[in-house]
């Protein structure tokens, strides 16, 4: 694929201006040396006129489309039907034959960088299972089978296209499984999870299962230690963690070292300087070790890897505590891709899902 094929898509609301100009400005550098063909910004009616403002100033009126509409009015946890509108519009008006770097208008990163992982990605495209070429993500978080960051990736158009779905299914879900007595919403990593594993769900049918339960290990709620612990020590977690790190091995690049830089969303600007700035590149694994990363976490429990080493130190077997991969991954990968719905699974799966029920009750919910 030729490198002028290279589409920028920036989706979202335009909060800070200032910070899209800042991007507008080093893809344009990036579009005059012949590295980006074309510029796509997906937003609001509302925005239009900020953004048309930001262009005409840049004197930017070749290579540039601008797509607005306006935002669903159904209620979507995590804003995902708004994201996955303006994701949708915006791969709409891109060649079919072109990489695409999905982006945000608050997003701040180091464009050097970005540069260099954008012409590696295009002149050495890796082979996929389920996509036209592995797309490129800046981290998933472990714990969570399929929190994949979404803040910025890369891929070609037609397999962007199958991340795009309209699934409701959560959003109408409250309260879980019809108790009365546990009414929690979709919590962190809601967002991440429901673009992309739908594309999955029919190559590993085990998934519908974790389709069920996954929004009960929120970020900040009072009882995601102890569900951890306790998906730690189940054989079905595994299987779930299992199909997503085949699926992740086989149609993903992570993070590191296709781009190593800085990614922060901009939270607040003060006197045109950013002031709060949240890190959207994470790591908190040793890549050299398995089963310690899922113990040793973060205080909020949380197990992100930023590189491609852990994975591929996982599936070449050259990880310290191979024992453990052999012992819990290597089982429920086998066990995930050998799944069957029958009676006896469904039963174990009541059973599951009944105990993590339990644990949300009695921890806050």
């Amino acid at each position: 694929m030729e490198m002028s094929k290279v589409t920028v898509l920036i989706c979202g609301q335009v909060r800070h201006p200032e910070i899209l100009e800042l991007s507008l400005r080093a893809f344009e550098q990036m579009r005059q040396a012949g590295l980006v063909h074309s510029i796509v910004i997906s937003s609001w009616t509302d925005d239009a006129r900020a953004i048309v403002e930001i262009v005409q100033g840049l004197g930017m009126r070749d290579g540039i489309e601008l797509m607005v509409a306006n935002p669903p009015k159904m209620y979507s946890a995590g804003n995902f039907l708004p994201q996955m509108t303006l994701l949708y519009n915006g791969l709409l008006e891109v060649d079919s034959d072109a990489v695409v770097l999905k982006y945000r208008p608050d997003v701040l990163v180091d464009y050097g960088k970005l540069a260099m992982a954008i012409g590696e990605y295009v002149t050495h495209p890796q082979p996929a299972e389920m996509f036209e070429a592995k797309v490129w993500v800046p981290y998933f978080e472990a714990s969570q089978p399929f929190c994949i960051g979404d803040v910025m990736y890369m891929g070609r158009r037609n397999d962007l296209m199958k991340l795009c779905n309209f699934d409701i299914r959560h959003d109408a879900r409250t309260p879980i499984f019809n108790n009365p007595d546990v009414n929690i919403s979709i919590q962190s990593g809601g967002t991440e999870i429901r673009t992309f594993m739908p594309h999955f769900l029919a190559r590993y049918p085990v998934l519908n299962e974790y389709d069920q339960i996954w929004y009960l290990a929120g970020y900040d709620m009072p009882w995601r230690k102890k569900l951890l612990d306790f998906n730690y020590d189940s054989p079905l977690y595994w299987e779930y963690f299992g199909a997503f790190f085949h699926a992740l091995q086989k149609n993903f690049i992570v993070g590191a070292p296709l781009y190593d830089g800085y990614i922060g969303i901009v939270r607040e600007i003060v006197d045109h300087v950013p002031t709060v700035v949240t890190n959207q590149f994470p790591n908190t694994v040793d890549p050299t070790v398995f089963g310690s990363n899922f113990v040793e976490q973060n205080e909020a429990h949380q197990t992100f890897c930023n590189q491609q080493a852990w994975v591929d130190n996982i599936a070449a077997g050259t990880i310290t505590d191979i024992a453990v991969v052999e012992d819990v991954l290597a089982g429920g990968i086998e066990r995930a891709l050998a799944y069957a719905c029958t009676p006896d699974r469904r039963g174990r799966f009541r059973e599951y899902r009944m105990a993590i029920e339990a644990i949300v009750a009695a921890n806050g919910a």
